[in-house]
């Protein structure tokens, strides 16, 4: 327990400074090789001041552990005491990190930005800290101050069937646990972190400040940091869910049975040392962690704080493993600490605990068509809508965070199993740095020098380097695909139009290679299939690049993605074509259904002039004719299983519904036109005028994809009056903004938040001022045009 003893030193010194709320300091029993701790009740709150302070101390909690390089207070190490947060394991505090090299690096992809992420207060585990499971379609939250209430992990356990009875028999399910004892409560209800955002900064704020002042007291001779020299902390090699598992599939009756199947499945471990470059020492504890496998124990390590070597099991010690020892690196935190720090870390915090409290689910209607709101405000001006995108631009250059080695990146909102995780953003158009590289550069072609390019430099590094250094297999193992607006086609449409914006022909060479990672054997690979993930975004993205270059070997990997698309084409019980079938029915719009695919093929059908590729877009468009709502004047949404055609339910969006779908038979008129098709898109055009304005203001849900919709049928028809109503819709939404300090970027207005994803953030809101301004000289991006 010397550790433990450390830190309640700690805490006594900094309750003698009678500055902070006091921390409560538990007792402790020392032995030689183990010991006793005070037992810790969990209580609730006796009243809301009470459950105030205990928010406040969180904070004042998370800031110590910022300082002390403390990890691993996850919700199974937290206990709500009253109106005190105590941390029940201390083993992983002033957690090292293992010395870096170029090769590790490279090999996981690690990246400089990583490294600033995962030095943040992020790491620590308190705030609500969401995970994925492996198919990154289930999450749950193991952070320390994460809500109350059963949630269900990703991980499988046996269970009994019809109890007591003839048909009782053991199965497995997925395993739920219930989390309340790191979780405070007042009058019999549990607490949310995320209602006391205030609280949690305002503490962090107050120790960040005070140690910033007076760290100098802390790290002098006989100052309190002196209590932690030559204490013993756990080094944490891998998730302990990871050994946890795999001593679960240890015990299947295959590998009772055989040694040899049991060896290699412990052998997994050893994968990490074949390509790191540093096989000499991390042999050395894959050699230990398979003993500690072999006899059914979770491999444990440990480091001396005042040490950069780390101790093996039977005694020895490896050197040279960390860079520093785990004590100079707290010395060099508080030296460290700054002003512009702690905005950082603070942002960060407030963005972790608003977005723990909203969903990123999809939301539909049972009725697409609404009276627009009266908006008595005047248009904007083409320089004010400039103006309002500048300052969108001059947020993300505000924001950016700079690595050592000069790349840049933001560190925002991602959406994953419909939950935000706050993280630097992935690579892609949809929400990644893409996205932000398009519009600073649509920006410098509309002012001509706006002083954005060293920024478009600095952030397209790492999008450059993951592309001449990651493999397929990499790409696909962190989640991406050949879509248009999520995967790899997105990089090769953004890089083509930014060429054009900043006149920059090695954009070209760059949009050419990321082509060149989608490959036959890819496409096979590809079960998304739409526009944003799948082969039909990837036909528009190529296409794009080949009116650029005419490079034939494009036109090749397009013609595969329509084979692909062909193949995957199957049939419902109705008779119709279609793809992604939810029962009966096939998903319909333009971001994931049948609109967007026949988009893409009857673009691919004006290139090769294939008739399958029409005939198979003609399929697609009958299905949707089939299941047209006259009432609601749109597209039913069947993505939730329940939706059926007597259950009907509505989006009216770029995505999904009568936008999109307008959209898309706009952009395929001119190798697809009938009577029918001109009704659907002025059925269209008017669900889209008439939808609310109240709601979420981005283009892939909300209001300014709906701007995009009559901007491209302005355009395409010579309708001044649509493009009138569409900047007369952008300034009311602008103005809006304006007064509120913040766009409506979530299902619940969270002001605030700097989300600066194209689709669902603030880029693409700037990029759409853009095209208001000038529409002819800006492509469309919602059709990749």
């Amino acid at each position: 327990l010397g550790i433990d003893r450390a830190y309640f030193k700690l805490l006594e010194w900094f309750n003698q400074q009678e500055v902070l709320l006091p921390f409560k300091l538990l007792t402790l029993l020392g032995r030689k090789g183990y010991g006793w701790m005070e037992y810790v009740e969990s209580l609730s709150c006796p009243d809301e001041e009470a459950a105030r302070r205990f928010y406040q101390r969180a904070g004042i909690l998370l800031g110590l552990m910022y300082i002390l390089e403390g990890v691993d207070c996850f919700y199974e190490n937290m206990i709500a005491c009253g109106e005190y947060p105590l941390p029940i394991d201390l083993e992983a505090l002033m957690h090292n990190n293992f010395k870096l090299d170029r090769n590790y690096s490279e090999s996981y992809q690690i990246k400089p930005i990583d490294i600033i992420w995962w030095n943040s207060v992020f790491r620590i585990g308190l705030l609500p800290t969401i995970r994925l499971s492996a198919d990154m379609k289930m999450s749950y939250d193991v952070g320390g101050l994460r809500d109350a209430g059963q949630q269900t992990l990703p991980f499988q356990c046996s269970a009994w069937r019809a109890v007591n009875s003839d048909a009782m028999k053991r199965d497995r399910e997925f395993m739920k646990v219930d989390v309340n004892k790191s979780v405070p409560c007042l009058d019999g209800n549990y607490l949310h972190a995320s209602d006391y955002t205030d609280e949690i900064v305002f503490g962090f704020k107050q120790i960040y400040r005070f140690i910033l002042e007076r760290g100098s007291e802390l790290t002098t001779k006989n100052a309190p940091l002196e209590q932690f020299h030559r204490q013993k902390v756990r080094y944490i090699l891998r998730n302990t869910k990871f050994y946890t598992s795999l001593l679960r599939s240890l015990l299947e009756p295959a590998y009772l049975r055989d040694g040899v199947l049991r060896s290699m499945e412990i052998d997994i471990v050893s994968r990490m040392s074949l390509d790191t470059g540093q096989k000499a020492i991390y042999w050395n504890l894959v050699k230990w962690e398979t003993e500690a496998l072999e006899q059914m124990d979770i491999p444990f390590f440990t480091l001396q704080t005042d040490s950069t070597a780390i101790d093996l099991p039977n005694g020895e010690t490896l050197t040279g493993f960390c860079e520093k020892s785990s004590l100079d690196n707290v010395i060099d935190k508080i030296t460290s600490l700054s002003e512009r720090d702690l905005n950082t870390q603070v942002r960060l915090t407030e963005s972790i605990l608003r977005l723990s409290a909203i969903s990123g689910k999809h939301t539909t209607t049972k009725n697409s068509k609404k009276q627009p709101e009266i908006d008595a405000g005047e248009v904007l001006s083409p320089p004010e809508l400039i103006a309002e995108a500048k300052a969108i631009a001059e947020e993300l250059k505000a924001l950016a965070i700079y690595a050592d080695d000069g790349s840049a990146t933001w560190i925002a909102p991602q959406l994953q199993a419909d939950r935000y995780i706050l993280q630097p953003l992935r690579l892609d158009l949809y929400q990644g740095v893409a996205g932000q590289l398009l519009f600073l550069a649509a920006l410098e072609q509309v002012t001509r020098d706006g002083g954005y390019r060293e920024l478009i430099q600095a952030a397209a590094r790492p999008l450059k380097d993951a592309i001449a250094k990651t493999p397929m297999s990499t790409l696909v193992k962190n989640g991406y695909s050949i879509g248009g607006y999520t995967g790899i086609g997105s990089l090769v449409y953004a890089f083509t139009r930014i060429s054009e914006f900043l006149d920059e022909p090695t954009w070209l060479e760059d949009a050419s290679s990321a082509a060149s990672l989608i490959s036959p054997n890819w496409i096979t690979l590809d079960k998304n299939l739409d526009v944003l993930g799948g082969a039909a975004g990837a036909i528009l993205s190529l296409l794009t690049l080949y009116q650029k270059n005419h490079d034939s070997t494009l036109l090749e990997t397009a013609f595969c993605c329509g084979e692909h698309l062909l193949v995957s084409c199957t049939n419902n019980s109705q008779g119709f074509k279609g793809w992604h079938k939810i029962g009966t029915n096939f998903v319909t719009g333009f971001a994931h259904g049948a609109a967007g695919i026949a988009y893409a093929l009857l673009r691919l059908y004006e290139v090769t002039d294939d008739r399958r590729f029409r005939d198979a877009a003609q399929d697609a468009i009958t299905y949707e004719q089939s299941i047209f709502d006259e009432i609601a004047g749109n597209w039913p949404d069947f993505r939730d299983a329940m939706e059926t055609n007597s259950n009907k339910r509505f989006m009216t969006a770029w995505c999904n519904g009568a936008p999109g779908i307008g959209l898309a038979r706009i952009g395929g008129l001119s190798v697809f036109n009938t009577a029918q098709i001109e009704k659907e898109i002025d059925v269209a055009l008017e669900t889209t005028r008439q939808f609310t304005r109240q709601g979420k203001d981005h283009l892939c849900c909300g209001n300014f994809g709906r701007v995009e919709v009559l901007i491209v049928a302005s355009q395409t028809f010579s309708q001044a009056d649509l493009s009138q109503v569409a900047t007369q819709q952008a300034s009311s939404i602008v103005r809006r903004a304006q007064r509120r300090g913040s766009y409506h970027l979530f299902d619940k207005f969270l002001p605030g938040i700097f989300h600066p994803a194209f689709f669902q953030g603030t880029s693409g809101i700037g990029y759409q001022l853009l095209r208001l301004t000038y529409p002819d000289l800006l492509p469309s991006v919602l059709i990749l045009d």
